[in-house]
């Protein structure tokens, strides 16, 4: 449960078909609410509180509604209905749509989409692909692409309107249809993430980021955020040790940020803070002074390649003889492109639950893209052999290359082990985009050689 303020208000409303009331400070979202609360995992944070990915969408007096946008006020007298609260039927007629027609991947996204079709289709049962497309305006799916979503809904309403039987089974043999594994728990939102997890007795992490691109850390003080009751702990650099960095290829990205050192992107962290409820954690965090020095950021990639100390390795590949290649070349073309830092857009922001067990043992579930390269590095950067540090592969909600890094699990691993209680440490999206590794800018300079009908007889290129 979270903790409730002075402020906080008794309301009543209807929630999936009970009356209820509920006390919860009046401007906390129906999102946090519904989700920490009422315990209804079905119901995703993703952009929250933005309102743009539509992982949260639930029906608030039959309309359709996102709960990270509405406060807790706003439902005061009002019909809350997630997909727990749905028939039997209905529920099985989406499940069964959505897997047979492979309308999902990771998943994040679905539970959301599923609710707005059940709105749909109870208003209308034979929707055009313009009324599905006005209809999923609110939802965003990066992976599974809109073509199966529009077919999932276009056999929900067949099945609606009895043009369709209800399979809920699959065929045997070789060659047979089999549904996807827990594809049906995953439509309905049942499968879990890391963030719908909890452990008894589990605290909640929050970490304290670089103020600028690039300073110099002159002090960090948590006595403020230390003083607050609920809160456990809160580390910093020197909790690591000399041993701060991590990286897939180069160990080149430090977990944290010491006093004395510079930060170099507002990624860096600096301190983890530990408390009985997130909402605590992230005031706690908001007390925690930091005194920095600012620096001017290297940001021009031509400037920086200049000085030997921003190369982190060069790669040089030679084939062949180039200046006799462009010599006979009919065509020779020179240019230059620059292209510009992409976020991988995943809806499912980076969280971490660890759970320490025996004397110093610490069971690490991740999102990660590579769970044996996650144990590798967690027990090189904290000085433990394997069968102490069991690392566990939960499904991701998208990943496209940036969960491959290390993210938020050694942040976690350490307050867990600190307090020695279970610690779940879950960002924001705002937090997600600041955090994570992206395709990185390149600019890039190519001369091409070839023949008049068309052969390329060479490439020089300068990335």
């Amino acid at each position: 449960m979270s903790t409730q303020s002075s402020e906080s208000k008794s309301i009543q409303f209807v929630l999936n078909g009970q009356s209820m009331s509920h006390t919860a400070a009046p401007k906390r979202s129906v999102l946090d609410v519904l989700r920490e609360d009422l315990d209804l995992r079905s119901i995703k944070p993703g952009c929250s509180p933005q309102g743009v990915c539509g992982c949260c969408a639930i029906m608030v007096d039959d309309k359709v509604r996102l709960a990270c946008t509405l406060p807790f006020k706003a439902i005061e007298g009002k019909d809350v209905q997630s997909l727990e609260g749905l028939s039997e039927e209905d529920r099985a007629v989406l499940a069964e749509s959505f897997v047979q027609c492979g309308g999902t991947q990771c998943g994040y996204c679905t539970p959301g989409i599923a609710m707005q079709t059940h709105a749909l289709l109870e208003k209308n049962q034979n929707p055009t692909d313009a009324d599905i497309d006005k209809a999923l305006n609110m939802h965003i799916c990066r992976c599974t692409g809109w073509v199966k979503i529009r077919d999932s809904i276009h056999h929900a309403a067949s099945i609606k309107r009895g043009e369709c039987e209800l399979k809920g089974t699959c065929e045997s043999g070789v060659g047979g249809s089999f549904p996807r594994n827990d594809g049906h728990e995953l439509v309905l939102g049942e499968r879990p993430y890391i963030d719908d997890m909890i452990r008894p007795g589990m605290l909640h992490g929050a970490l304290v980021w670089s103020p600028h691109p690039r300073c110099r850390v002159i002090k960090i003080d948590a006595s403020k955020a230390l003083a607050l009751e609920g809160v456990h702990a809160v580390v910093t650099a020197k909790d690591f040790g000399p041993n701060r960095k991590v990286g897939l290829i180069f160990q080149d990205w430090n977990v944290m940020i010491a006093e004395g050192e510079e930060t170099r992107c507002v990624a860096d962290v600096l301190a983890a803070v530990a408390a009985d409820t997130r909402e605590l954690a992230l005031r706690a965090r908001d007390l925690i002074e930091v005194e920095v020095e600012e620096l001017e950021p290297v940001v021009d990639l031509d400037k920086a390649a200049k000085d030997p100390k921003n190369v982190l390795t060069t790669c040089r590949v030679m084939k062949g003889d180039l200046n006799k290649a462009l010599h006979e070349a009919d065509i020779v073309i020179k240019e230059d492109f620059k292209v510009q830092v992409i976020d991988q857009a995943f809806l499912e922001p980076e969280a971490s639950l660890v759970v320490p067990f025996g004397e110093d043992g610490l069971h690490i579930y991740s999102c990660g893209q590579g769970v044996f390269d996650d144990q590798k590095q967690l027990c090189e950067l904290f000085g433990m052999p394997p069968e102490k540090m069991v690392v566990e592969l939960v499904p991701t909600g998208g990943g496209f290359g940036a969960k491959e890094d290390l993210n938020v699990q050694p942040h976690a691993a350490k307050l867990a082990q600190v307090t020695r209680r279970p610690v779940k440490l879950s960002l924001s999206m705002e937090e997600s985009t600041r955090f994570h590794p992206k395709r990185h800018a390149m600019h890039i300079r190519y001369i091409v050689g070839a023949t008049k009908t068309g052969d390329l007889l060479a490439v020089k290129a300068l990335i």
